[in-house]
């Protein structure tokens, strides 16, 4: 019974510590679009992680599907007070490793 509840306790360690250090992609010519150069890829990705990074950590590219990253930049953008090109940007490297 104790070797279960610590692995248990293990387990639950692990997958927090997981999510406090999101493991970020860097992107490569597979993931460049029509719409994203890979320029453009490595731009929003060094943007997400200083400005979105700065008050609250960087999330996890994996975290939201295109809609859901939508959203988010919609409300994220003032507080973070990115501009239309800056979170196009962002907007581009987080869909990106699902191309």
């Amino acid at each position: 019974m104790k070797k279960i509840i610590v692995s248990a306790l293990s387990l639950s360690m692990l997958l927090l510590l997981s999510q406090c250090s999101p493991k970020f992609y860097e992107p490569s010519a597979a993931n460049v679009s029509a719409s994203a150069s890979l320029e453009d890829l490595n731009k929003g990705k060094a943007l997400l992680l200083d400005k979105c990074g700065s008050c609250h950590g960087p999330p996890s590219p994996k975290k939201h599907d295109s809609a859901g990253w939508n959203s988010t930049l919609d409300k994220m953008q003032p507080k973070a007070k990115i501009s239309d090109a800056e979170r196009a940007l962002i907007f581009k490297y987080l869909n990106s490793e699902k191309i």
